[in-house]
């Protein structure tokens, strides 16, 4: 860190969204006997006085992005929230949910060991909890109602705009208010039955993830990093696991079947039974709260990201998908997949 923007990025990074301990933690203690492939661990420690951390693991045969590959052989890493390149993203998004339920079980049946839960701390109330949601909600609306590529064509319309009396605006001007209120009993009630939490995996993106296809061309994965490993609610885990999908509609469209397999797989490998509408509920609860956070990005942008994007700069950008998005630091072109996705939950699965 070399400016006084970089020195925020990184405090931001190390100290408040605390990455690295809880990939540390996994790494040492459950990656040798995890239930799906992950790089051996050799050495990690990290400095308490400047968090910066250190991670050694094996090194895995990755090609390049322009390699080839066959049957059993690893691809090269997905790049962050550009899942339109991918060719079968569905089945990207479900291996790794199918994974994750399958360490959820093991978690909760002692195949990792007796007791392992108890070993990481259990579900638990935010330190702070988010404030001053109707401000935010102006500073976000006063970014997505006139820059065209933040919101998809179904929030914004054919005309690339939200007006002010849109059910959209008023909603969210309505609504968020209520569910900062609401903050501590929505915590409480997902964290209520404990056969609905367990471990997670927070940051379940497929930059984190490897892949493979078997013989005949189905999509295997395993994992990277595992930033933000913790024990949640599993609604809210994978809720924050898909939030950095750049397609809304495949989310939209698939978010039930991936839920589905989640159950299925989290039964099959011992875990308790679990109930679709309970989950579906969780779920839908955990996207309302994203949004206390979704209306705090176009701060968080201008605090991490590129202090060239000034708000003139980003009327200028036409799509998601160009380059000075996709090349925005910190890999903060997530956060632009976070606020279309809940943007997209909000007006298309009717949050409110």
């Amino acid at each position: 860190a070399v400016t006084d923007h970089d020195k925020k990025s990184v405090y931001i990074a190390r100290f408040i969204l605390n990455n690295d301990g809880p990939e540390m933690d996994f790494a040492r203690i459950l990656s040798a006997g995890a239930p799906m492939k992950c790089p051996k661990y050799y050495f990690g420690d990290i400095c308490l006085k400047t968090a910066t951390a250190i991670l050694i693991t094996e090194k895995l045969p990755l090609p390049s992005a322009s390699e080839d590959f066959g049957p059993y052989e690893l691809e090269a890493i997905p790049y962050k929230s550009v899942d339109y390149l991918l060719d079968l993203p569905f089945q990207y998004y479900d291996a790794m949910t199918r994974n994750i339920a399958c360490l959820a079980a093991k978690g909760k049946s002692g195949g990792l060991g007796r007791d392992i839960e108890d070993v990481f701390p259990p579900p638990a109330l935010p330190t702070a909890f988010f404030m001053s949601t109707a401000r935010r909600v102006e500073e976000f609306l006063g970014l997505v109602c006139h820059v065209p590529c933040v919101l998809p064509e179904e929030v914004v319309g054919p005309h690339g705009r939200i007006d002010n009396d849109a059910w959209f605006v008023q909603t969210l001007r309505s609504v968020l208010p209520e569910v900062e209120q609401a903050q501590r009993p929505i915590l409480e009630y997902l964290f209520s039955d404990p056969d609905y939490c367990g471990f997670t995996h927070q940051n379940m993106n497929t930059d984190n993830a490897m892949f493979w296809r078997d013989d005949d061309g189905n999509v295997c994965s395993g994992f990277i990093d595992w930033g933000r490993f913790k024990r949640d609610n599993f609604a809210r885990g994978l809720s924050n696991g898909y939030m950095c999908c750049d397609l809304c509609e495949l989310v939209q469209q698939s978010d039930e079947a991936w839920i589905q397999h989640f159950i299925e797989s989290f039964m099959e490998s011992g875990g308790p039974p679990l109930k679709f509408d309970v989950f579906w509920e969780h779920y839908m609860l955990s996207w309302l709260l994203q949004g206390l956070s979704a209306v705090d990005l176009p701060r968080q942008l201008a605090l991490t990201g590129s202090p060239h994007m000034t708000y003139e700069g980003w009327m200028q950008i036409p799509s998601y998908k160009d380059p000075r998005v996709f090349r925005l630091p910190n890999y903060n072109n997530g956060m632009v997949a976070i606020l279309r996705n809940f943007a997209y939950y909000w007006t298309c699965r009717d949050l409110p």
